[in-house]
């Protein structure tokens, strides 16, 4: 066994050495945090990073968000780190079966990043993915008051809906890593726009989630004249789109 914990040992039938390295992890595991699709990511994207078979990423019993002394997100749980272009990601959970990372915004301009976690100081394999300028997918819609939309639930025609969502990219001012956004609340630099039931949306806000981590999109949309009933929404950022089947109800 060497310092990386790769196992290596004969195989003496094929006439081979044959190593074992521990915590594999595979582009194709690493998803968008709300959409759960696979893909190239964004400047502060919020992403989620599964484990294979047999492999653990930290530790059985899950271990949410932690702030550091000065405020910011921090970078370790659980024995857990996840270093994205070589630099440390800001952390939002962490369990044997997946890792939620703020993707830094260091990647800005780059083609791909490289992604590796770490596990008690002992790296897995490390994979390339593409870096977008925009991947935006919605964790979540609400009401005006701050209720989840859904056909039992649905908001008044003369209403708003806000939409929590990640995947922007850079911002205005640039994007500070694992900062939580209480004073300055970023813009993305990329256009926003919402269709609800295939109508354009008014947009009354669209930059950074008060209280909440950088890399966490609000936008504040008015309900389009007419719209009725359950319909498709859409997220655009730049040329980027949430994927269908995403829907709202109105009354």
């Amino acid at each position: 066994m060497d310092s990386a914990g790769n196992i290596y040992f004969a195989d003496e039938k094929n006439l081979r050495v044959r190593k074992l390295t521990p915590q594999q992890i595979v582009a194709e595991g690493v998803t968008n945090g709300a959409t759960f699709l696979a893909g190239g990511v964004s400047p502060g994207e919020i992403i989620t990073i599964y484990a294979g078979p047999d492999v653990s990423l930290g530790p059985s019993s899950p271990v949410g968000l932690q702030l550091t002394p000065d405020g910011f997100v921090s970078t370790q749980l659980g024995g857990t780190q996840v270093i994205i272009s070589g630099v440390p990601a800001p952390l939002i959970y962490v369990s044997s079966s997946q890792v939620n990372a703020i993707v830094p915004y260091e990647v800005a301009g780059q083609s791909s990043t490289q992604i590796q976690v770490k596990v008690q100081g002992k790296p897995t394999n490390a994979v390339t993915v593409p870096v977008v300028a925009a991947s935006p997918g919605v964790f979540a819609i609400t009401n005006p008051d701050g209720s989840v939309n859904s056909a039992t639930n649905p908001v008044t025609q003369d209403g708003y809906l806000v939409l929590y969502a990640t995947g922007e990219g850079q911002t205005t001012p640039p994007g500070v890593d694992g900062t939580v956004n209480t004073k300055v609340f970023p813009k993305p630099n990329l256009p926003v726009t919402v269709q609800i039931g295939g109508q354009d949306a008014m947009l009354l806000y669209a930059g950074a989630a008060p209280n909440l981590a950088a890399g966490v999109l609000q936008v504040d949309v008015q309900i389009p004249a007419g719209v009725t009933g359950t319909v498709p929404i859409q997220l655009k950022v730049g040329t980027a789109s949430t994927p269908p089947g995403l829907t709202v109800t109105i009354h």
